[in-house]
């Protein structure tokens, strides 16, 4: 088969049939143009060279034409090949009449001639020739056409790579940022990559600049359109990538008529691309470079029409479109309104760091338009939303930025930022910090006679003062708070109501943990308050497992895993599958509980989350110890114990107990028993002191372990009763079991037995699904198949 491939311009395939005639021996072209006498018309030079003598006879130009399309035709079918002739012709939009007849003519005349056309549909009419050609050929079935969209990523990717094969390093991220703005068109990837050789695009510039040869040629397309056209693509770029028709007519001030000819003239110049009630552009960087040539005094004009007919339009038209417009129109107060407006919606929607961005952007226009007073309310009202998304170290920044520039008669805004000040900053953590300021605002609030936020500082200073490790202590400082706040305040105190059920679970009391968690849910859920949100659904979880209610905890968890996802607080995110590891940790489920520890151990390092990478890792301890995979420990154990030798707050007692109990239970798994009982006395003088009924047992438990395998066996049944009996008043059904056991595998008893199989069997019946339940079994085999001890 023999292939030509060039453009197609009005001289249709002479520069194709010159190449091809230029390339052979004199003597075979002599016999391949025996009978082709008129192509001297198209290529004059044959007859120069001697090839071709002028045909002899005169004749109508008509008559003319169709011998010398008969001519290339002849030649064509000579030269072919059993497999016959393809040409391949690219911009066959720019070709004219006569090219598109002699084509015609070519695909008619002999069947051993193919080609494929290439031609940009952006650029033809619909009465053009092209056009009348390409229908033509579809009435005759002579023709099939493909429509070519954007090149695929690996595809954009792998041209340009062709391109700039030898291009430095510096223009990795360069090439990087074409190919996210080129949106893979090959037009656009092309241009770009010329203007890295030419080295007229800059890497440091974070936005790729179309090049110029690009603009000019969108321009083009632009101007061969009619006025009203132009105008509208000019109202449209305005209103942004998506544009509800209806807005674009309301905007306008063209008669309806005129607006719908210049939408057709655009969407058949491939401008606009309509889809259902809107429009976009075809590609954003039409309507960037048709934006840029638009006057300023213009631009401003059409985004003012494009907010006027939002409104007119809409009845709750977009506020942050709405901001947007009239921010660039000039108009900054009425743009800040809007923008306070979207940012109430966007905390609404739990979406605090749209919410931070939203406010950045009023605070700017605050400043600009001398509204101090509204300026430093908008910066603390960013402080919380920065809050909200667990960015404290940005919190704490813009809330300390507000603090140094308020006059000491500014009490109750003072009062205020203290109060947020004291609830982030055990989360940096700085608890000396954080019980300052929550000193500070106390006295504050009592002079200013505010209730709301005395309790608030209360609650703070409650963690503060209790981070010592004594829950107890914590819980009476938020039951005062929340005595005092009263009914009349509750809405605003959902962190308070939510710290009082972590103590409550901590203290073992788990009715009342499940009881506070839902209320401090519910009240977070009505100020839109995703901190306390997020901390009651882990801590609900928490309780309700510590009542055997397993379904109804593991749906919980998945709901805070929701919550976090949705809400993109991925320190919350981290939280709750570290606590719904923990109980898959307690119900020997160590496959599903690892995979859970190491999720939350990813999560926590992406956002720099010391705290539930933390205790992930101290689970995965307890975890490899009880599987007897002690190898697995040795380098975990020294990170986790930097960590935790210099831990503040209540992580900082709380780690130190549940590391000792992880060490204990390491030596236990070594069969370090001196070592083990050793570190399980620790655990229990740690856990009497902060109240922590379940480290308590399972220190007493695993020291009893330890003395039994020393010989010391008396001691060690006397440590498990106690374990017994401190546990059974609890309605942790796990709890009571693994210390049941432990009595029963050294001294038998038929009511204790009783007792334990009874509850393994309620657990065993409590767990949401097989998986659960097949390693409860396995582990707890002897208890729930014997009849016997």
């Amino acid at each position: 088969m023999h292939c030509f491939f060039r453009h197609m311009p009005d001289v249709a395939l002479s520069v194709a049939l010159t190449t091809r005639i230029h390339a052979q021996p004199h003597e075979q072209l002599r016999a391949d143009l025996q009978g082709c006498s008129w192509l001297v018309y198209l290529l004059p030079e044959l007859a120069e060279q001697g090839l071709l003598s002028p045909p002899a006879l005169q004749v109508p130009p008509e008559q003319e034409r169709r011998l010398l399309f008969a001519a290339v035709v002849r030649y064509l079918t000579t030269i072919a090949g059993p497999a016959g002739t393809l040409l391949i012709l690219d911009d066959l939009q720019w070709a004219g009449a006569d090219a598109f007849d002699l084509l015609m003519a070519l695909l008619r005349s002999s069947p051993s001639i193919r080609v494929i056309a290439a031609y940009r549909n952006t650029e033809i009419g619909v009465h053009g020739p092209l056009s009348t050609l390409v229908a033509e050929l579809v009435r005759e079935e002579k023709v099939r056409q493909v429509e070519l969209g954007p090149l695929a990523s690996y595809e954009a990717r792998a041209l340009l790579n062709n391109i700039l094969k030898d291009r430095p390093e510096s223009t990795e991220i360069l090439v990087e940022r074409i190919l996210e703005r080129a949106g893979g068109v090959p037009f656009f990837l092309i241009s770009c990559a010329r203007g890295v050789q030419a080295g007229a695009l800059d890497a440091s510039i974070e936005t790729v600049a179309l090049p110029w040869d690009a603009q000019q040629i969108i321009r083009q397309r632009v101007a061969i359109l009619p006025e009203t056209a132009q105008e509208l693509l000019g109202l449209a770029a305005v209103v942004g990538r998506v544009i509800p028709a209806e807005i674009l007519s309301e905007a306008t001030t063209r008669p309806e008529r005129e607006l719908f000819s210049a939408l057709d003239a655009a969407c058949q110049a491939r401008l606009l691309v309509e889809e259902g009630s809107s429009y976009h552009f075809a590609h954003d960087l039409i309507r960037e470079v048709i934006e840029a040539d638009l006057s300023a005094v213009r631009r401003r004009a059409l985004h003012r029409q494009a907010a006027l007919a939002w409104e007119q339009v809409t009845k709750t038209p977009p506020p942050e479109v709405l901001a947007y417009h009239y921010a660039q129109a000039g108009e900054l107060a009425t743009a800040l309104g809007y923008l306070m407006q979207a940012a109430d919606r966007a905390r609404a929607a739990g979406a605090h760091r749209e919410e931070a961005n939203l406010l950045g952007q009023a605070i700017a226009f605050a400043q600009q338009i001398g509204q101090r007073q509204l300026e430093l309310d908008l910066h603390v009202r960013r402080g919380n939303a920065f809050s909200g998304a667990t960015l404290w170290a940005e919190a704490e920044a813009e809330l300390t930025g507000v603090l140094e520039r308020l006059s000491t008669d500014q009490e109750t805004q003072r009062a205020e930022v203290l109060t947020i000040l004291a609830e982030i900053h055990p989360w940096l953590p700085n608890v000396p910090r954080a019980r300052r300021e929550g000193l500070d605002a106390l006295r504050l609030a009592d002079r200013l006679g505010r209730d709301d936020l005395a309790a608030r500082a209360m609650t703070a200073l409650a963690l503060a003062e209790s981070s010592d490790g004594q829950p107890q202590v914590g819980l009476e400082h938020i039951r005062r708070a929340l005595a005092r706040a009263g009914e009349a305040h509750l809405a605003g105190l959902a962190n308070s109501v939510m710290s009082a059920s972590i103590y409550e679970y901590w203290l073992g009391h788990f009715q009342d943990a499940i009881e506070s968690s839902r209320r401090a849910f519910s009240l977070a859920q009505q100020s839109y308050d995703t901190f306390s949100m997020a901390q009651a659904l882990g801590n609900l979880g928490l309780a309700l497992s510590g009542q055997g209610r397993y379904a109804e905890a593991f749906e919980t968890f998945e709901q805070a895993r929701r919550v976090a996802q949705e809400r993109e607080t991925w320190p919350w995110l981290a939280r709750a599958l570290t606590c719904c590891g923990g109980v898959h940790l307690d119900l020997f489920d160590f496959a599903g509980a690892e995979a859970l520890a190491q999720e939350a151990r990813e999560v926590s390092r992406s956002v720099n989350w010391l705290q539930s990478e933390t205790s992930a890792g101290i689970d995965l301890l307890l975890n490899f110890a009880r599987r007897g995979e002690v190898e697995r420990t040795e380098s975990l154990v020294d990170e986790v114990a930097q960590v935790v030798a210099v831990a503040q707050g209540a992580h900082g007692w709380l780690w130190r107990m549940r590391f000792v109990t992880a060490r204990s239970e390491i030596a236990l798994a070594r069969g370090n028993w001196e070592e083990a009982a050793l570190l399980a006395e620790e655990v229990i003088a740690q856990s009497q002191r902060t109240g922590r009924v379940k480290y308590e047992a399972r220190g007493l438990e695993i020291r009893a372990r330890a003395l039994a395998a020393l010989g010391r066996t008396h001691e060690a049944i006397a440590l498990l009763q106690s374990a017994v009996d401190l546990v059974r008043a609890t309605t942790d059904p796990m709890m009571f079991l693994r210390a049941a056991t432990a009595l029963l595998s050294l001294a038998g008893n038929d009511t204790l037995f009783a007792e334990a199989r009874a509850r393994a069997l309620a657990i065993l019946r409590a767990l949401p699904d097989e998986d659960l339940a097949r390693r409860f079994r396995q582990a707890t085999h002897p208890l729930l198949t014997s009849a016997e001890p």
